[in-house]
């Protein structure tokens, strides 16, 4: 389940590009008028997920975070990869060159609003996968904290 992907929906509907400026701007909008239980039950009914255990990707405030843990049993992941990194794929993403231009642009971004609030989830997290880890890594690690939680079976 994807927060991301519901605010991409919304775009869509609403015939807006889905660049990060729209994207945030919506997502910032629908924090303040539904709220962080509105938001989650939106998500919850335009992507209907099934079965006992859920990814929820995308949570980037504290009070939605409490909203999901109203709901379900939760085990917090936060992926906090370096900085450089962050930018390498943010020039990737957005098929940009490294220049000046860039970086600010990547500064802009992160500063918005509804980014500000993904630190805080930090210090309420399970597992904070920190530096550079392969996709394989990270799933190992992920893996081993679902099965100690028995989310999966040994």
């Amino acid at each position: 389940m994807s927060f991301g992907s519901y605010i991409r929906q919304v775009a869509e509907h609403d015939s807006l590009p889905p660049t990060r400026e729209h994207l945030q701007s919506i997502g910032e909008s629908l924090l303040t008028h539904l709220g962080p239980d509105g938001l989650l039950s939106r998500v919850l009914e335009a992507q209907r997920p099934s079965g006992t255990v859920h990814l929820i990707d995308g949570v980037r405030h504290v009070s939605v975070l409490r909203s999901v843990e109203k709901t379900y049993s939760t085990l917090v992941i936060f992926l906090d990869p370096p900085g450089d990194t962050r930018f390498k794929r943010f020039l990737a993403r957005e098929g940009l060159g490294d220049g000046a231009a860039s970086h600010l642009l990547f500064e802009e971004i992160n500063n918005h609003a509804i980014e500000n609030g993904v630190e805080g989830l930090k210090p309420h997290a399970d597992l904070v996968l920190e530096g550079e880890l392969s996709r394989r890594e990270a799933l190992e690690i992920v893996v081993r904290l679902l099965r100690r939680h028995h989310y999966l079976p040994e």
